[in-house]
């Protein structure tokens, strides 16, 4: 026997009352073909929709295609996490927070020659590198690599590179395979383009996160969030129309009688009354306002696990997931904010080594530092307290207390240069002057200083008075 049909069974009264609390019986103000027909069109679109999203749901599982990681179809999940970037709000937030919080204000170098400086200033004006190197992060975040290849090319595999003049970053599907030496897993031989053509691995800087093992290829920061992020998208969108529904029924008019008694009440008044309208009724009618149970904090909490997974899995704090502390205490978010620190302090290291050999070929020089932005922490001030304590005490040097809290050392306009301006020594306190190592506290220090380096207590008075240090400093008297 065959199985009954949708019609059959609303009319048998299987589905008498609907999920929107809609009754079907013979007094309803609809017309009972009407609203099966719009049952049972409806029916079919969540048949449809149901299929789909099993298929769709299979496809996180198992995808097609193969390579370093199995069964992984790599270009295809790189090209659906740079829409979920494009597309989805909170693909976007996850992405843009890892390229803030890892760029800053920008890497840079400090070069020990002021030519060198200058000649890297003009080329990285002339590549555009404060624009480009954010959005070669950006694109390693979402791709999870970024080939960057340097111009001009090489001609053979085993040539020696020559001045590069240009660089420019690769779409990671454009690089069909990164070809290693046999029984060498990470000695790369070339990398081959879709086209066939072959790159010289010294011309490339092949920048990619999220690897294991002696694997070739990265992984996108969102593929792990991937089902999460759909969920939480098809969630509010579900939301969204069934609030849509419910504002289109408000009301429900019962009446009793038969067809004729239906059609005169429907003519008689098919909109809600206006505000302030009386209504008169007689007892064979009846208004009624369905509760739908679909009340927003019911289901809060299933929207949360969703952004609570994502979070998880990209290794952030809810509120940079989803832009809002109202979950979590202070002291919580203090405690969150540790770990993620450190990781993008660690991704900072990584891109560093990845710039350094970019600002090397365009600088013409290896005799620079590389500039890693701050990742700013929250208690600062406590920070700046504990470095400034250990440079008085010899434990860290001036440099490295200007570096911590997102200082620029060297070069023009760096501390060292307005230290050198303003009279100060950028040598650091302790190791200096006689005696220095057996002070403990920062005003022995500063009291031992000042009776063996009568220099150095001069130049103070000098700045002090707003005048020139007093020749004869050696001789000076010590107080």
């Amino acid at each position: 026997m065959d199985s009954p049909s949708f019609r059959d069974r609303v009319e048998s009264g299987a589905f008498d009352k609907m999920v929107l609390g809609i009754g079907l019986g013979a007094g309803s103000a609809f017309e009972q073909d009407v609203m099966m027909n719009l049952l049972e069109s409806q029916a079919v679109r969540e048949a449809e929709t149901i299929a789909s999203i099993g298929a769709e749901d299979s496809k996180w599982v198992a995808w097609s295609g193969g390579g370093d990681y199995g069964n992984i179809d790599l270009p295809q999940i790189q090209q659906m996490c740079w829409w979920y970037y494009r597309n989805s709000p909170f693909g976007k937030n996850i992405i843009e927070n890892y390229t803030f919080l890892t760029v800053g204000e920008g890497f840079d170098a400090e070069f020990d020659k002021d030519a060198d400086a200058k000649r890297w200033k003009d080329r990285a004006e002339e590549i555009g590198w404060y624009n480009e190197h954010r959005t070669w992060v950006r694109s390693t975040f979402g791709f999870g690599e970024v080939p960057l290849v340097l111009f001009p090319l090489t001609g053979r595999m085993n040539g020696k590179p020559g001045k590069k003049t240009a660089v420019r970053m690769y779409n990671p599907w454009q690089i069909s395979d990164v070809v290693t030496k046999a029984g060498d897993p990470k000695a790369i031989r070339y990398y081959k383009k879709v086209d066939g053509s072959k790159i010289n691995p010294r011309d490339v800087i092949h920048m990619r996160i999220n690897y294991m093992g002696n694997y070739k290829r990265g992984l996108p920061v969102l593929l792990p969030v991937l089902k999460p992020l759909y969920y939480a998208q098809k969630f509010l969108t579900n939301r969204h129309w069934i609030n849509h529904v419910r504002a289109r029924i408000p009301a429900i008019r019962k009446v009793q009688g038969g067809r004729t008694q239906v059609q005169a009440e429907k003519a008689r008044l098919q909109v809600l009354p206006k505000p302030g309208t009386y209504a008169i009724e007689n007892k064979t009618t009846e208004w009624q306002y369905p509760d739908y149970k679909i009340h927003a904090a019911d289901a809060k909490d299933d929207y949360r696990h969703n952004i609570l997974a994502a979070a998880s899995g990209v290794n952030l704090p809810e509120f940079l997931v989803h832009s809002t502390a109202e979950n979590s205490a202070y002291a919580s978010l203090l405690a969150q904010e540790s770990p993620t620190v450190r990781m993008f302090q660690d991704f900072q290291k990584l891109f560093a080594n990845w710039f350094r050999p970019i600002i090397a070929a365009f600088s013409e020089t290896e005799n620079f530092v590389m500039k890693i932005p701050l990742v700013v922490p929250r208690n600062l001030k406590e920070a700046g307290e504990a470095y400034g304590r250990a440079e008085i005490q010899g434990a860290c040097s001036k440099r490295t207390y200007a570096e911590k809290l997102g200082l620029t050392w060297t070069g023009k306009d760096g501390e060292l240069e307005r230290m050198a301006e303003e009279g100060f020594s950028p040598v650091t306190s302790q190791g200096d002057f006689p005696g220095a190592a057996d002070a403990d506290e920062p005003e022995e220090c500063l009291i031992q200083r000042l009776e063996s380096d009568p220099a150095f207590l001069n130049r103070i008075k000098a700045v002090l008075n707003n005048g020139a240090p007093k020749k004869g400093g050696a001789h000076a008297r010590r107080t």
